[in-house]
């Protein structure tokens, strides 16, 4: 695989990111090494992307001209001024991120090995953020809101379905093929791609109605089985940053606020706190979801906060 064909996710190409040649140089060899010879996926090289990009940048501003310049003070300059400020979790990725591509360009003679070692490990806790999710009568509104006229609309409309009604993720949605509907038996297969698991699920009326009206009338008689593809030839399957700027552009002209680059999310959420706030075992809510436990399924419970304020007792009662 040719590191070429790596593309930036699209935060990173709308900031026009652009590096030092000498910089551009290592870092397409580094992406290279960790597809061909580590075999780590596209989406977690572009991730380490996505942060080494923004950091070499920085540290090349100031006097780190090409890669084998780095030092530790450059590291704590870049993750001080601009990782840290950004919150804990970006500033966790951050240093990850750094301390494999130190660890790469030592590998290959550019800098001391101790480099890598010398870069601070932020600490993260568990169930420590609140998911980022929507009330109900918002997702409602979201695809009452997506118009069905046209060929784009039908197409966008049954992603959004799937977001919804299964919580799923945006590559979950991307991989699912036209052999995983089973129309007869009124189910839907899943791959869910972050835990491996394989997930069976009615297939809910809505959703049934969304596909078809999308796939009899708008999808390409083609060789691809995906379900979701380009609208116009040369046809190929979307990809999982595709959904989510379809779930991006869904909640916009919904008017409802996002968090960058968690709109697919923000319907998963959504649809887990639902069936939370429902009433809805964890060990059922966890299966829906595709998780592996029900400890990642428990920072759900934390969103009912309402639901505890409408029992709790008044503080003077408390204090008397």
């Amino acid at each position: 695989m040719n590191s070429s064909s790596l593309t930036l996710p699209e935060s990173a190409r709308e900031e026009q990111l652009t590096v030092p040649p000498s910089w551009q140089l290592v870092l397409n060899s580094f992406v290279e090494f960790q597809l061909e010879h580590r075999g780590l996926s596209q989406g977690t090289v572009r991730n380490h992307m996505c942060f080494l990009r923004r950091f070499a940048k920085h540290v090349s501003s100031e006097d780190a001209d090409k890669p084998a310049q780095l030092t530790v003070a450059n590291v704590d300059s870049f993750l001080l001024t601009y990782a840290l400020p950004r919150g804990r979790n970006y500033a966790c990725g951050a240093t990850s991120s750094i301390r494999v591509f130190l660890r790469y360009l030592a590998l290959d003679g550019q800098v001391v090995a101790e480099l890598a070692t010398q870069v601070p490990r932020t600490q993260t806790y568990a169930l420590a953020r609140l998911p980022r999710g929507i009330d109900w009568e918002d997702v409602l509104g979201v695809l009452i809101a997506m118009p069905r006229d046209d060929a784009a609309g039908r197409r966008n409309y049954a992603i959004l379905m799937l977001l919804s009604l299964y919580g799923l993720r945006a590559g979950d949605v991307a991989t699912l093929r036209l052999d995983d509907v089973h129309w007869r038996d009124a189910k839907i297969a899943f791959r869910m791609g972050k835990s491996g698991r394989h997930l069976t699920l009615p297939l809910i009326d809505p959703v049934g109605d969304a596909l078809t009206d999308y796939i009899q009338r708008d999808r390409a008689r083609c060789e691809y089985r995906e379900v979701f593809l380009s609208l116009q030839h040369p046809y190929h399957p979307l990809t999982r940053r595709w959904i989510t700027q379809v779930a991006q552009a869904a909640l916009d002209r919904g008017g409802v606020n996002r968090v960058r680059g968690m709109a697919a999310h923000t319907f998963r959420h959504s649809f887990a706190t639902q069936l939370v706030r429902r009433g809805v075992r964890l060990k059922t809510v966890a299966d829906c979801l595709g998780h592996n436990s029900t400890e990642t399924t428990f920072q759900y419970t934390k969103l009912a906060v309402e639901d505890l304020r409408s029992v709790s007792l008044d503080p003077r009662e408390v204090l008397r």
